[in-house]
C-alpha cells in the first residue's frame, strides 16, 4: 500500500459497496482477500485503514439475486442494515430498489427509512434494468420520506445512467437532495456534471472513480463550490480494485482551502446524511 499524505480532517467515504464486484472473481485482484481467511468486516477495516479512510457509509453490490423477487431485495436492504449496527466504521448504510423485481415500492421504501434505519436509496440503473429517468424511479421518490437521499450512479459508459436523466429528476423534485456517484468517470462528463449542478443546486457530485486528469476537484470548488462535493472511493474488498486512493490524494494536493478539504472530506457528507460528526 502508498502511504498518503497526513490530512488533518476526517476521512468520511460516502461509497463503498458490500458484496461481489459484476464479472470479477473474487481472487482475481489478489491479497488481502484472495486467501479468504479474515472476515469481509475486517478486511474492509484493514484495507480502509491503509487507504486513509476513517468512516464508510455502505451499500449492496449490485450483483445481487432476484430470484426471489422483492423478498430478494428485501433481504439485502436487511444485511445492509445489520452491517452499519455491526461496524463501527459504518456510519449510515444506503438500501436499494429493484423495479423489475418487486411491484410496488411503497412498503420497502418506509421499510429502508423506518425499521432498518438507512438514509437513503441507491440506484445502478444500468445494472437494474431501468434508465435512471423511468417511471418506477419517479414513483419510489413520490412515496419516500422526505428526509432519505437518492443517490444515483452516472457511471460514463453507460447511458442509461446519463447526467441528463439525472438533471431531468432533480428539477422535477427541487425540494429533495440527490447524489451523483461515480459521475467524474470521463473529461468531458466531468465538465457536464459541473454544469449541472451549476443548474440544479440540489445534485451533489461524489469523487469515486474520478478522472484523476484535468484538476477537476479544484474546477469543481471553484465553479461550483466546496460545499456540493463529498469525497468517495467506490471499495470493493470482494475483489480489491484499488490500493492507491487517488481521489483523496487529489483533494490533499488541491490549490483549495483546508476549510474547503474538510467539507469535501467529511462535513458535507454529515450535512446531507443528517449525522453526527464521528471521533477518529
Amino acid at each position: 500500500y502508498v502511504e498518503l499524505p497526513y490530512l488533518m480532517a476526517i476521512v468520511i467515504d460516502c461509497h463503498q459497496h458490500i458484496g461481489q464486484v459484476t464479472g470479477r472473481p473474487a481472487s482475481s485482484a489478489g491479497a488481502p482477500d484472495d486467501a479468504g481467511l479474515e472476515p469481509e468486516p475486517k478486511r474492509r477495516a484493514d484495507l480502509n485503514l491503509a487507504l486513509g479512510i476513517d468512516y464508510a457509509i455502505v451499500m449492496p453490490s449490485f450483483e445481487y439475486s432476484t430470484t426471489n423477487g422483492a423478498a430478494a431485495i428485501s433481504a439485502v436492504n436487511s444485511e445492509i442494515a445489520a452491517y452499519v449496527r455491526a461496524n463501527d466504521f459504518a456510519i449510515a448504510g444506503l438500501g436499494i430498489l429493484d423495479p423489475m423485481s418487486m411491484p410496488e415500492p411503497v412498503g420497502e421504501i418506509s421499510r429502508i427509512g423506518g425499521e432498518l434505519g438507512l438514509h437513503g436509496v441507491v440506484w445502478h440503473n444500468r445494472f437494474q434494468r431501468v434508465p435512471i429517468n423511468a417511471r418506477p424511479v419517479y414513483d419510489s421518490i413520490e412515496c419516500a420520506d422526505s428526509s432519505l437521499l437518492f443517490a444515483f450512479h452516472c457511471v460514463a459508459e453507460s447511458t442509461m445512467e446519463a447526467p441528463w436523466r439525472l438533471e431531468e429528476v432533480a428539477a422535477a423534485y427541487p425540494n429533495r437532495n440527490f447524489l451523483a456517484m461515480s459521475s467524474l468517470t470521463a473529461w468531458s462528463q466531468c465538465a457536464q456534471m459541473i454544469a449541472i449542478c451549476k443548474r440544479q443546486s440540489n445534485i451533489y457530485l461524489e469523487l469515486g472513480a474520478l478522472i484523476p486528469v484535468g484538476l477537476w476537484v479544484e474546477r469543481i470548488v471553484n465553479e461550483v463550490g466546496a460545499d456540493r462535493l463529498l469525497f468517495g472511493s467506490d471499495v470493493y474488498t470482494d475483489p480489491v480494485l484499488f490500493r492507491y486512493n487517488y481521489a483523496l490524494a487529489e483533494v490533499d494536493a488541491a490549490h483549495i482551502t483546508d476549510e474547503a478539504k474538510e467539507r469535501i472530506l467529511s462535513l458535507n457528507a454529515l450535512q446531507l446524511f443528517g449525522l453526527s460528526m464521528p471521533k477518529r
